[in-house]
């Protein structure tokens, strides 16, 4: 096997291309346009792609979506950075009457904080002049100090809040990577409902998330579940339910409580597998369809079964972009099974890369993201390498 044959005989397909172009114009984007190595990279790639044997993959039609793609990913990327940084110079210093639709509500961290609601931005109005401004699209990070009386899927009026933007730019950039355009504190500002709707879709699933979790807590906990193993006889009994919380459902706050696990994982050397990669849902898939294979039901309605079950299981997990991954590359392959369609690994990595990013450019430059879609792209082309080999 030589280094020809790795590169150049292995088909190189025009939604791989694709993808490339649309890295290298949200890179190109994030460089202020002043980065001349990854020109010489794009150049070096479309080089690649006119070499290949598989000549249709660089079919006139398939550049100019290559260069569609890389403005793409520009436009993309630009947009969304431009918007925060339009409505933190506008803000910056000032006090507002502002209001939102809470998206959720989680206690927060620290306990002088309160609690941390993400929300949609609705109206913002000066209280000195009275002029109400509109910004589209913008997602606020509120710390407020109670709950009461307030729940996920209303709009509350806060008033007299005061905007800072912070300092710290990474900061910014982790906010807007989790779709935050800044964050703000209302502890000592007057909140008033002002709607709230007699039914609300998201305040159902997240009732219904918080039953199911406080069901989890109050069965995980028992004392009789730790003494099936020697290892975990001498654990608190609510550590059981923080590792399962970790692993299984992701949660960011249950990783520093599984002390006793974590050093015991450690010694084994198998830490990493709190980390919560796409592991964890191929066992949950891989069990649920164990499960179904035994009810007599037609194959289309077990597949529409085991997307939905997954999709519950999502509702009821931490996002994080290994296991978003893994959940987008398994609800596409099952969607073109379901329509009979075939699928080739690449491709369809190259798929969920495309969605990942367009959702949101700035994961790219995450170490999480590099190492989640660049271990798998790996393993995917040295599999096709070996499956030509075997043909």
């Amino acid at each position: 096997m030589n280094l020809r044959h790795i590169f150049i005989a292995t088909p190189v397909y025009p939604i791989f291309c694709f993808t490339l172009a649309l890295i290298t114009g949200i890179w190109w984007q994030r460089t202020d346009h002043t980065c001349y190595f990854y020109i010489f990279i794009t150049t070096l790639c479309v080089g690649a792609i006119f070499f290949n044997k598989r000549l249709y993959a660089c079919s006139p039609i398939f550049i100019v979506f290559y260069g569609a793609a890389f403005l793409l990913g520009s436009g993309t990327y630009s947009h969304i950075t431009t918007s925060q940084t339009e409505f933190c110079n506008a803000t910056n210093n000032k006090k507002y009457d502002i209001t939102v639709k809470i998206n959720s509500i989680t206690p927060s961290q620290k306990a002088y904080m309160g609690y941390s609601c993400i929300c949609t931005l609705k109206t913002i109005q000066s209280p000195e002049n009275l002029s109400v401004k509109y910004f589209r699209d913008i997602h606020l990070l509120i710390y407020i100090p109670s709950t009461e009386n307030i729940s996920v899927g209303d709009t509350i009026l806060i008033k007299n809040v005061h905007f800072k933007t912070p300092k710290n730019k990474n900061y910014l950039s982790y906010l807007l990577k989790n779709h935050i355009t800044t964050s703000v504190s209302a502890l000592k500002s007057h909140i008033e409902v002002t709607y709230h709707p007699r039914y609300s879709i998201s305040r159902t699933i997240t009732a219904y998330i918080h039953n199911l979790n406080t069901s989890f807590r109050s069965t995980l906990t028992n004392e009789t579940y730790c003494a099936f193993s020697s290892i975990f006889r001498s654990t608190l009994t609510n550590e059981t339910y923080c590792a399962f919380s970790s692993i299984f459902l992701g949660d960011p706050s249950a990783k520093k409580k599984v002390v006793y696990l974590k050093k015991h994982l450690n010694y084994w050397g198998i830490l990493h597998y709190i980390a919560r990669s796409g592991l964890h849902l191929l066992i949950f898939v891989s069990i649920w369809m164990f499960i179904l294979s035994y009810i007599p039901l037609p194959w289309i309605i077990r597949q529409l079964c085991m997307l939905l079950l997954v999709l519950l299981y999502n509702l009821l997990s931490w996002p994080s972009i290994p296991f978003s991954r893994a959940l987008y590359t398994f609800i596409l392959i099952k969607s073109t099974h379901i329509l009979n369609i075939k699928t080739y690994t690449i491709p369809t990595l190259s798929c969920v890369t495309c969605i990942t990013l367009l959702s949101n450019p700035l994961v790219l430059f995450s170490l999480d993201f590099q190492l989640s879609f660049g271990i798998t792209y790996a393993l995917a082309w040295f599999n096709e390498i070996r499956m030509q080999n075997c043909t």
